[in-house]
């Protein structure tokens, strides 16, 4: 399941190929903190996939604050709320640079480790997009639109990647940097709440924020799509109409959630905030998680998954006013199930094949 024998075969050919050219993380955070971590406090023995296990629970605790304080969306966070928050983005922003220094250390980078990696940063980012649309406190619908928007972003990166087989990450504006300003506007809405709502030049702060999001998406998704246009055209390893169709999958979860976040309820959605972006995140994370697979598995990208099926029925009901309560709360059973039959099965399969222990290190250098 999820993994062909072809695919199995494929990982014992792994290799990771990337580039951080962040400024902070070179010449700031990495030579500050996160190589004297590593070098005085992480041993050697410590897997890297429990560093990373370690910045998954830190970002839940987050979320799971936020869900009690801010139930619906649109309450007002109290500046400790805030503060916690950025503990919690902190400490997953160390244990997500330096898990993969810790493989490479240790001699264990490994497929597993990757799509450990790459797959917790799938449910993150969801959870780090919620963070930041609460704190821009704008209406419900454009809260959800940038929400759905960050997934795309997200999801295109590594549908990139999937055909360069490459994850560049640029000087500017990359993950490193991104977390920064968050932690920034989070920390000027602990000194100062209304500070995102301040207007400009008769622009309002959060909503000119929203909205360039949102345009920064499209201009995203006509940069990666130039990019693997480029690079097919280069290396004519497939069709540029083939690399459209391993979007599929994503984009039936992007044209269903846009119509969920359009004609639902908007009082039903405040009251059921989390419970409807839990599934959001699940699902996102899942069908990105997918490519993440397939690229690390050198397999193809279907053209869609049945748990799109599943959603789809879902969101009719949702639409057609059918008992949302009840259908809300088994469509977040399915995504959790999912999530997590997707991550034992794919972690054991692997782990098995390619004869390592998920939460050990095989072995490492003194």
């Amino acid at each position: 399941m999820f993994i062909s024998k072809e695919g199995l075969q494929s990982l014992h050919n792994y290799s990771f190929k990337g580039e951080d050219h962040s400024f902070c993380a070179n010449h700031i955070l990495a030579p500050l903190i996160w190589e004297p971590l590593l070098k005085n406090v992480i041993p050697r023995w410590l897997a890297p996939n429990i560093l990373t296990t370690i910045g998954f629970i830190s970002m839940t605790v987050a979320w799971i604050i936020l869900a009690i304080t801010v139930p619906t969306g649109t309450e007002p966070i109290h500046p400790i709320i805030y503060l916690l928050t950025i503990i919690c983005i902190f400490i997953y922003q160390i244990a997500d640079n330096v898990d993969g220094r810790q493989a490479r250390r240790t001699k264990n980078a490994t497929p597993l480790g990757e799509l450990f990696d790459h797959g917790n940063d799938s449910l993150m980012i969801g959870i780090f997009a919620l963070v930041v649309v609460l704190a821009l406190k704008t209406t419900t619908l454009l809260t959800l639109s940038v929400l759905l928007m960050l997934y795309l972003i997200f999801f295109l990166s590594h549908w990139e990647e999937y055909h360069t087989g490459v994850l560049i990450l640029g000087p500017l504006l990359n993950p490193t940097e991104l977390q920064l300003m968050v932690i920034g506007m989070l920390l000027g809405e602990t000194v100062y709440s209304d500070i995102i709502t301040i207007s400009i030049f008769g622009f309002q702060v959060n909503t000119t924020i929203a909205f360039c999001v949102i345009f920064g998406a499209f201009g995203a998704l006509a940069m990666y799509s130039y990019n693997v246009y480029a690079f097919i055209k280069d290396t004519k390893k497939c069709s540029f109409k083939d690399s459209l169709k391993r979007l599929f999958p994503f984009m039936q979860f992007f044209l269903l959630t846009g119509v969920l976040f359009l004609l639902t309820d908007e009082v039903f959605i405040r009251n059921n905030f989390h419970s409807i972006v839990a599934i959001t995140i699940l699902l996102n994370a899942f069908i990105t998680q997918r490519i993440i697979l397939n690229r690390i598995c050198k397999e193809e990208v279907d053209s869609y998954y049945y748990i799109n099926i599943i959603y789809a029925f879902y969101v009719f009901l949702m639409v057609c006013n059918v008992q949302k309560d009840l259908i809300t709360f088994i469509m977040l059973l399915i995504s959790i199930g999912q999530e997590a039959l997707f991550a034992v099965i794919v972690s054991l399969t692997m782990s098995k094949e390619i004869g390592i222990n998920v939460w050990t290190v095989k072995q490492w250098a003194e």
